[in-house]
């Protein structure tokens, strides 16, 4: 599972782990997130811990392998199942070598239905998937291993419009004042899973402080048009954007421009993107802007909608970064830009 922060990668993960152990199937979910060491070694001491009577003997990756094998062989109708989240603090922490996914990959091999794996990551997980991991084509545990093809994408506009009437019509027992307003919700948010989350919390609250009930068309407008830099809709969005694009300054440039350039457009296109890379003090090889907006697409950004035309997943991105005054951070981008090109030549 690839994809945005934010998209619903971890809790897609607590689904799965819900739905195996409904069916009385054993499983075992870890998160690197906020592990301090991330070594192969220190990794399979503590997912070995997890599994009852592995965690003493295990006290590296070869160690795991043998408790593995001989957890599996001891009972032959055993079938686990590794949830791992947050997989990129594991790929950064073991740049040269992966050891513990190669153990895991022969393991799967070996035991072909009864270990199963699945990771949740960003764009480290996604470009291992790619083959721009430390490995030769041959060699590489992570291109055998792949089958998602797609990364998270946001909600279906019906799945989302679903959840939206769920919460307030049958969870809270409120109202609508006019039908059309869970469609509104999901135009405004895209259909992000986080964003409907976000807005529908920031609509209950306001609606809850009238006491009625009812949610207005009034209501949803406010909600969206709440410029406070802190704890508004759009601050959210702003805020997730960043998580998004901090590592890439070339995409947030090209998001930027747009915004600047046109606040009210939803969609842009490959020729617009040329045009403002070689607007940038540090012109930006057509390379890095392509692979800049591979990046957007992957994080649920933009969608490529035909070749070389491209759609904000949320309409109101550029015009939400208007408010919020980002396009000012140009000239901090070009900075950050010059950077990172020089860091690449290097």
């Amino acid at each position: 599972l690839f994809g945005g922060r934010r998209i619903g990668k971890s809790s897609a993960l607590k689904a799965i782990d819900t739905r195996l152990q409904y069916r009385e199937q054993q499983t075992v979910m870890h998160s690197f997130e906020g592990d301090l060491d991330c070594s192969d070694n220190a990794s399979a001491m503590k997912i070995a811990r997890m599994i009852p009577g592995l965690g003493k003997e295990v006290k590296n990756v070869d160690d795991f392998k043998m408790a593995m094998q001989s957890y599996l062989d001891a009972d032959p109708q055993r079938r686990i199942t590794l949830l791992l989240d947050e997989v990129d603090r594991y790929i950064s922490a073991n740049p040269r070598r992966h050891a513990l996914i190669e153990v895991i990959r022969a393991l799967s091999d070996q035991y072909s239905g009864r270990l199963r794996v699945v990771f949740a990551g960003f764009m480290g997980l996604y470009d291992c998937l790619k083959g721009r991991g430390p490995y030769s084509p041959t060699s590489d545990p992570w291109q055998r291993m792949r089958n998602a093809l797609e990364p998270l994408s946001n909600l279906r506009p019906e799945s989302a419009e679903a959840i939206v009437r769920e919460g307030f019509l049958n969870i809270l027992g409120w109202r609508f004042e006019h039908r059309a307003i869970p469609q509104e919700i999901v135009q405004r948010t895209g259909g992000h899973p986080a964003f409907v989350q976000f807005f529908c919390k920031k609509l209950q609250e306001r609606v809850a402080k009238k006491g009625d009930g009812l949610v207005t068309v009034a209501d949803v407008t406010s909600v969206f048009e709440d410029d406070s830099p802190q704890n508004s809709f759009i601050s959210y969005v702003n805020d997730t954007l960043y998580m998004n694009l901090k590592e890439d300054p070339v995409g947030y440039y090209v998001v930027l421009w747009l915004a600047r350039d046109s606040s009210s457009a939803s969609s842009f296109t490959l020729a617009q993107c040329r045009q403002w890379a070689q607007l940038c003090k540090t012109p930006i090889p057509d390379s890095e802007l392509l692979r800049s907006l591979e990046r957007l697409t992957v994080t649920g950004v933009v969608m490529e909608r035909s070749s070389g035309v491209y759609e904000f997943s949320v309409r109101d991105y550029p015009s939400i970064l208007a408010r919020l005054g980002q396009t000012d951070l140009l000239d901090n981008l070009e900075a950050d830009i010059a950077k990172k090109l020089a860091g690449n030549v290097l």
